[in-house]
């Protein structure tokens, strides 16, 4: 029902429509921006939304080589490495290091070939550092396909360095390897259609699906020093769990595609950790010196 005429004889308009609009404004608003802010927090408090906005970020960033990361990096990374490596006695930049990633445990440790006293006396490893492991996916037990979840077992080497990761920075490891593909043609893997995988990094955040993920600050120390070692001479070693103080995981435990061959696989892994000493025997060590 219009409203009464004014005094000019026009109809007066409505009052309702307008109060109507006021009582549902509040709501209608709520209704509009409260979605967006729960997309807003997920983005900035989820780990998921975090590595998307990282994905973003850095796909608005131009290409950066290694060198350009190691300039925005290294400097204080080398500083690092270097007043670990002096109580062992040991030259920064090494010759060699070992990485051993150990998936139950989730800790990367560090090790550094030291230089032979002599020309008879065999050059020996000592541990340098470990850092955690934030994110990783799967059980014990090697990755047998894509898609699996699994973070590879073996004894692998740096395929490259990546300075534009997703994830902060990487190492980009050679799975599938000799060994890996090996395995799959006896199995009979390697002539069906489902692929072995591949992309297996350690790289930086703290979420990863069939990666090893060590954190940005982490990454930055690993990265600085594969690429002053050269990754030609780093050897990373993946293993389910610390070989030196734990049986190998029971065959039967495993994937039935890898428990004819597995046993063979622990033992490669056994004899690449034999040499190193781990944290505890380095330590000592030092302190004997002293």
């Amino acid at each position: 029902m219009d409203g009464k005429p004014d005094s000019n004889g026009n109809p007066r308009p409505d009052p309702a429509p307008a109060a109507l609009s006021k009582a549902t404004l509040w709501p209608f608003g709520i209704s509009v921006l409260l979605p967006g802010v729960v997309i807003l927090a997920v983005l900035l408090f989820s780990p998921v939304g975090r590595t998307l906005i990282g994905s973003l970020a850095n796909l608005s960033r131009p290409p950066r080589d290694i060198d350009d990361r190691l300039v925005e990096f290294a400097h204080g990374a080398r500083n690092r490495w270097r007043s670990r490596f002096e109580p062992l006695g040991a030259i920064y930049a090494p010759r060699s290091i070992t990485l051993v990633a150990l998936k139950q445990e989730r800790i990367i440790e560090v090790y550094v070939r030291l230089r032979p006293q002599s020309d008879t006396v065999p050059a020996e490893w000592a541990f340098v550092a470990s850092f955690p492991i934030l994110g990783a996916s799967g059980t014990a037990g090697p990755k047998l396909r894509e898609g699996d979840r699994q973070v590879p077992e073996g004894i692998y080497r740096v395929e490259s360095l990546n300075p534009n990761s997703r994830f902060h920075a990487a190492l980009r490891l050679d799975y599938p390897n000799e060994f890996d593909r090996e395995m799959a043609s006896r199995d009979g893997r390697a002539g069906r259609s489902t692929a072995l995988g591949g992309d297996i990094m350690i790289h930086g955040g703290d979420q990863s699906i069939g990666c090893i993920a060590i954190g940005d600050h982490a990454i930055e120390e690993i990265f600085t020093l594969a690429a002053d070692t050269g990754i030609e001479h780093v050897q990373v070693v993946v293993a389910p769990w610390d070989l030196r103080s734990r049986p190998a995981p029971n065959p039967g435990s495993l994937d039935p595609i890898a428990a004819s061959w597995s046993p063979e696989l622990y033992r490669a892994i056994e004899r690449a950790l034999a040499p190193l000493p781990g944290p505890s025997a380095t330590e000592l060590k030092r302190k004997q010196k002293l």
